[in-house]
């Protein structure tokens, strides 16, 4: 990445980040669960969590598709863009 991209990030929001469990369906393909992925996130921060590590340390992302990995990348971010608190 550039360092002219990198100087006009944000700096983090002090407080509480915690990583993102991404939740299956007890389904036989195992499929992602968006409706309770929303459920948890939206828990979370209502119980006042200030940032959120997608897919970030919980393992799950090496498992999961290209398209998966894709989808519930878009479902958070757009989940927070209607969400946000």
């Amino acid at each position: 990445m550039a360092p002219s991209t990198l100087a006009q990030r944000r700096p983090l929001v002090p407080g509480v980040y915690v990583p993102v469990i991404t939740i299956f369906k007890d389904d036989e393909a195992q499929s992602l669960d968006i409706d309770a992925y929303q459920k948890h996130i939206l828990f979370m921060a209502k119980a006042g969590i200030h940032g959120f590590v997608c897919q970030g340390t919980t393992a799950e992302a090496p498992a999961l598709t290209f398209e998966e990995r894709a989808e519930v990348g878009m479902v958070f971010l757009q989940y927070f863009q209607r969400n946000h608190r």
